[in-house]
């Protein structure tokens, strides 16, 4: 008897460890939505609220006996929530990339991706398939244009991005992939562009690009007026402060008169580039951390394009995401999603890693957490030595945290050499990625940020966030059936306070894989307004970062 209950025991720890194991992040799906469906409705939409929210992420992982291993890698789904009279409809499409078409073809990857290897030919002799690995890549075709991070729509064009130089650009209402890919090099001289371009309030878009130059790799700003590719220039371009490892960005900041370009420690080493073009590795194994080195911010004149040639940094830190970035007081205030470690970033998203129980010990963890940093621009070369520059700004604290208490304030300190040191403010300790705001804010004084976040050790984004960056105060919102994506914030047109609209969020349902949910929030309180519950013709997949697109405007913003 007592070895019968110890079976029961195990197999039942063993059942919920599998649960545990099983992620959204890890399902592949292989059948589109391509027609409109209709879904149940519970509770009432707005009647403000039309348009189409369109969002983009991994949705294919498998072919044949080869599987994307890392988090970024599954090739690009478009979801999209078309909002019209009340009620909602929802498809999801494909892009339809060449590098889609190569796998499918091929039945196996072959093409690499972030975190994943091409897979050698097995039909190949053995010479063949051990060669096939260090075959450089000399044709551009051989490099991914599955753009699955992001989307962009300032006009009528909708543009699907990825961090390269290719970007593809999709039909708004049916997310049919038009033509072939767009590259930035064929416009202007960029190796590489962001998936987190801004969209400035005339419609101009501005985008972080690299480069290189007879003196080192270069940071570079790409204007791109009304978002169009075709009409790119370089505005600003600045020298990576070390030669061999550029570093890694993902995202920038920019204000009514400024861009921030902020370089951790988590680089891009040029001798692993080399190998990787010469066919040996992945792009991910290209990322360095080094450990004890500073962060440097970057700050440009963004009517000149110069830099600023003050010196400034802080603690080592990473971070994938900038909240927001405003001026007050002659100093940039910036507000980032702080982690500690880049490269545990990266590796924490494997995943290997992610099908990991919360309970085992070796899963890489990370931390990311709303912090504030201060950047003075004014007054810095007048100081003396040692002298605290932003102690006069009010947003340097939290209204609720004491003020003698200098560890709950942002700081930036004159150092013997010129240099400005800086320690940030915790805004709130909560988990927080994928943060979005009221985007008629943006560069300008803001309030709000709202995120996804979570509880435990495991990678499900279990709880949607709101956070007060004046107070640090937190609203949530969760169902313990359901998996939140990235909140998007569309304003009430008729909203006169900055959190007057609502949040937008698709929900994964962890037991029926074939289930999304459109959810509205009520952006002041977190409280649900109402959702629509579609049943799809596939498995339902997560995505990282979408756009809601309101019919009439004159141009259209994150």
């Amino acid at each position: 008897m007592p070895l019968v209950k110890t079976s029961i025991l195990l197999l039942l720890t063993l059942s919920f460890a599998n649960v545990w194991a099983i992620s959204t992040w890890s399902r592949d799906c292989k059948n589109e939505t391509p027609e409109p469906v209709f879904g149940v409705m519970v509770g009432k939409l707005p009647s403000w609220l039309q348009g189409r929210l369109t969002r983009n992420g991994p949705g294919r992982r498998k072919f044949g006996d080869t599987e994307m291993k890392h988090m970024f890698d599954g090739l690009a789904m478009l979801h999209q929530v078309h909002i019209f009279n009340g009620s909602a409809s929802y498809r999801s499409k494909f892009l339809k990339s060449e590098t889609l078409k190569k796998n499918l073809a091929a039945n196996r990857i072959v093409v690499g991706e972030f975190g994943t290897e091409a897979f050698p030919d097995p039909c190949a002799d053995l010479f063949q398939s051990w060669s096939s690995w260090f075959t450089p890549i000399t044709d551009e075709h051989d490099m991914t244009d599955n753009c699955g991070v992001n989307i962009l729509q300032v006009h009528d064009e909708l543009v699907a991005m990825t961090e390269t130089e290719t970007v593809r650009i999709v039909h708004p209402e049916t997310l049919d992939t038009l033509g072939d890919g767009v590259s930035y090099k064929d416009f202007v001289a960029i190796q590489r562009a962001t998936a987190h371009p801004h969209v400035d309030h005339d419609g101009t878009v501005y985008n972080l690009g690299s480069a290189v130059s007879t003196s080192g790799p270069m940071y570079t700003i790409v204007k791109l007026p009304n978002g169009k590719i075709q009409n790119a220039t370089v505005v600003s371009a600045i020298t990576a402060r070390w030669r061999f490892n550029p570093g890694y960005q993902h995202s920038f900041a920019i204000t009514e008169n400024y861009f921030v370009i902020v370089e951790t420690p988590l680089t891009m080493n040029v001798g692993r580039a080399v190998m990787f073009l010469l066919g040996q590795g992945r792009p991910s194994d290209m990322l360095v951390w080094h450990e004890g080195e500073k962060t440097r911010f970057r700050v440009i004149n963004k009517h000149t394009g110069v830099e600023l040639p003050t010196v400034y940094y802080a603690e080592s830190y990473f971070a994938f995401h900038h909240v927001n970035a405003y001026e007050k007081d002659g100093a940039l205030i910036m507000d980032v999603g702080r982690a500690e470690h880049g490269r545990l970033v990266v590796d924490s998203l494997f995943i290997e890693n992610i099908e990991k129980t919360p309970s085992d010990q070796t899963k890489i963890i990370s931390h990311t957490e709303l912090t504030r940093f201060i950047i003075p621009i004014t007054g810095v070369k007048e100081a003396n030595v040692g002298k605290e520059l932003v102690s006069h700004i009010e947003d340097a604290k939290l209204q609720s945290a004491d003020v003698s208490n200098e560890i709950e304030r942002a700081t930036a300190v004159k150092t013997a050499d010129g240099e400005v040191y800086m320690e940030g403010l915790r805004i709130n300790p909560n988990f927080i990625e994928l943060p979005r705001i009221n985007y008629k804010y943006n560069g300008l004084w803001y309030r709000y940020v709202y995120g996804i976040s979570k509880t435990d050790r495991s990678m499900e984004f279990s709880t949607l966030i709101k956070i007060d960056t004046v107070t640090g105060q937190e609203w949530k919102w969760s169902d313990d059936n359901y998996a939140c994506q990235e909140p998007v914030f569309v304003p009430n047109p008729d909203g006169k306070e900055e959190d007057d609209g609502v949040v937008l969020s698709l929900l994964l349902h962890y037991d029926d894989t074939r289930k999304v949910t459109f959810l509205v929030l009520n952006a002041q309180d977190m409280t649900e307004i109402s959702r629509v519950v579609f049943e799809t013709e596939g498995v339902v997949t997560p995505s990282f970062h979408g756009q809601f697109v309101r019919p009439g405007d004159d141009f259209h913003f994150y």
